[in-house]
């Protein structure tokens, strides 16, 4: 599985299945119905089924070797991002982080917990293509951190266990 900190450059779930584009979609349980409803596009436009890549988003990521300390050190980002979409007038997903863990796509935990939070993301939605957000800043050395455990734990061992089409490229 490809994993990147980049979407893909799509506006609407026809497009992309007419102009051959990479779907994108940021929840699972909305996702599914936007998966079904590219690949079908897709086909509708005459593309083999068996072409169709997506590509999924998370709303957040936070991993840290204590899962208890990662949802804390995470929390803060989490809170401000709710407060932001409140203020928008975006209607409350979730009750808590917690909750956004576990029915959305937030990863955050220790590396095994992103691991199989990934692996749900991923049996959900059958994507090949994984965009991470809300991964904090480089210059800040709590998510330096946790942006570098994922690196060297968590992105290895999905790349390993989740088939790609996007990576597995034969040379040549």
């Amino acid at each position: 599985m490809k994993l990147s900190t980049r979407k893909f450059p799509v506006s609407g779930i026809s497009v992309p299945g007419k102009a051959g584009a990479p779907g994108d979609v940021a929840a699972p349980a909305a996702g599914g119905t936007l998966v079904d409803d590219y690949r079908k596009r897709w086909v509708d436009y005459g593309r083999d089924p068996a072409d169709a890549l997506v590509g999924a988003g998370s709303a957040g990521l936070h991993v840290h070797r204590d899962s208890q300390t990662a949802i804390a050190e995470y929390r803060p980002r989490f809170e401000a991002g709710q407060a932001f979409a409140r203020s928008l007038g975006a209607p409350r997903v979730f009750e808590s982080l917690e909750d956004a863990v576990d029915r959305g796509s937030y990863f955050v935990g220790s590396p095994q917990q992103v691991i199989e939070q990934i692996h749900r993301y991923h049996a959900a939605l059958g994507h090949e293509a994984q965009h991470t957000a809300g991964i904090g800043t480089p210059d800040d050395p709590t998510a330096r951190a946790g942006i570098e455990l994922f690196a060297a734990e968590v992105m290895p061992t999905v790349r390993r266990e989740i088939p790609d089409r996007l990576w597995d490229v034969p040379a040549g």
